[in-house]
């Protein structure tokens, strides 16, 4: 079967989040740039995982997990440049079939253009689960300066 072409960044990331509901290990890798070494995944409280081969067997092991998820997307921050695209968003994450919210998470995701294949993820950081507001505007002193 050959794997779908992307033609936008945001195609490639509702069959992110699709194949994630779905629990579809295929799908989920097709998303990916395929046979890319640099990859990365960063799962809420994991390690950086790098490459095809790592990125799905810890995809395979969540799915293998029977945890049926549903995402909410909201308050995107887009930027990019020809070829890259920089998706920071926030995810609602559900059990499926239940109202309530079980986890905010923030994620970022980034996209590369490559040629022939269209849109693919080149990188998906989910930070651990926010607790309380997820937001501060850029005038909140209250937050200390890390750099």
């Amino acid at each position: 079967m050959t794997a779908p072409v992307f033609a936008t960044p945001e195609d490639a990331e509702a069959a992110f989040y699709r194949a994630f509901e779905n629990t579809d290990l295929d799908a989920m890798m097709d998303v990916w740039s395929p046979d890319d070494p640099g990859i990365v995944c960063i799962h809420p409280g994991g390690a950086r995982l790098r490459g095809p081969e790592a990125i799905r067997k810890a995809w395979k092991q969540i799915f293998e997990g029977g945890m049926p998820l549903t995402f909410r997307l909201s308050d995107y921050s887009i930027v990019g440049r020809p070829g890259m695209r920089i998706h920071n968003v926030r995810e609602e994450i559900r059990l499926r079939g239940k109202d309530a919210i079980a986890a905010v998470v923030l994620a970022t995701n980034v996209f590369i253009e490559r040629p022939g294949i269209g849109w693919r993820l080149w990188m998906h950081h989910g930070s651990n689960p926010v607790a309380g507001p997820d937001t501060a505007g850029d005038d909140d002193d209250s937050r200390p300066t890390l750099h």
